[in-house]
């Protein structure tokens, strides 16, 4: 079995590799997007980097294709990124390859036939799924903090980025960003519809940036109103975290955003209504109207 990874900067490769090598074994290699000085030689044979870190997902997905085709790797491993969830999709449709989202492990049965579990319907159902095609392609959902793999002499080889047609990106940041994105952040101030108006995010902003922390949101905020980009987006359709600090503004609870952020250290829930779902998986809950709780929250901090 050949066996391809995707990694960039905010993704590295020491979080996947322990999990499918348990199971699958033969050659490592992985597919960098980023920096060479910064690409993982010591953990693969072979590393393919591409220094094109703002490439766009069809490009990204026709560059993983030649070489999938040119070097005959069987399974293709994403880690459960937003940004490889774009990608891995189009590499599975160019390929003709089955695709699974979100696996927690990888079995092999019979020698040869892989079975990969996930989770269903928010966290209740454990699902067992086979795929016949030929080469594979999964999203992995690894453990958030990175594990010790052996120690390879790898070589790098560079390649360059194939363009699968011209694009131009219109995007607009704002807000407390943290390297490695949600996943990496530990600590993260996420607000929902408690939130009046778009022009109150200054308020979640200066709380995040007294504490040194991430923002996130709930679907509505993020997909609906579109009020903060998707990437933002904590739950079961957005990114799953397990910050040390989870702080909850205005957010009630449905069990879609608590499947994404329940594992959470320690979870503070700030809300107006005290029946609201989010208290019952809060370790700390405050009732009342974030308008008032936040700025003297935000005084409160500056001061000690």
């Amino acid at each position: 079995m050949k066996t391809l990874f995707y990694c960039e900067e905010s993704s590295h490769p020491t979080s996947l590799i322990p999990i499918v090598s348990q199971a699958v074994k033969g050659e490592y290699a992985i597919f960098w997007l980023g920096n060479e000085n910064d690409a993982p030689k010591s953990l693969a044979q072979l590393v393919y980097v591409v220094e094109e870190e703002k490439a766009s997902p069809e490009d990204v997905s026709a560059t993983i294709k030649q070489l999938v085709e040119k070097d005959g790797y069987n399974l293709i491993v994403f880690p459960s990124t937003r940004r490889a969830k774009e990608i891995a999709p189009r590499l599975s449709i160019s390929l003709k390859a089955g695709y699974v989202e979100d696996v927690k492990a990888i079995e092999v049965r019979d020698g040869s036939n892989m079975v990969f579990t996930r989770l269903s319907y928010g966290g209740a159902v454990v699902e067992k799924t086979k795929v016949k095609t030929p080469i594979k392609i999964l999203t992995l959902a690894a453990e958030s903090e990175e594990k010790e793999v052996p120690h390879v002499d790898g070589r790098i080889e560079k390649v360059q980025l194939s363009k699968a047609f011209d694009a131009k990106s219109i995007l607009e940041e704002r807000g407390t960003r943290v390297e490695g994105g949600l996943t990496s952040a530990e600590k993260i101030v996420a607000v929902g519809r408690g939130l009046k108006k778009k022009e109150d995010i200054t308020l979640v902003e200066e709380l995040a940036k007294t504490i040194g922390a991430a923002i996130g949101c709930t679907r509505p905020l993020a997909e609906d109103l579109k009020w903060f980009p998707k990437e933002w987006q904590v739950g079961l359709s957005g990114t799953i975290v397990k910050p040390k600090l989870y702080i909850a503004l205005g957010i009630s609870g449905q069990i879609q955003h608590i499947v994404g952020m329940r594992d959470s250290k320690t979870i503070v829930a700030i809300n107006k209504d005290k029946t609201a779902p989010i208290f019952q998986y809060a370790d700390y809950g405050i009732v009342g109207d974030l308008y008032q709780i936040v700025p003297e929250l935000v005084k409160l901090l500056k001061i000690s």
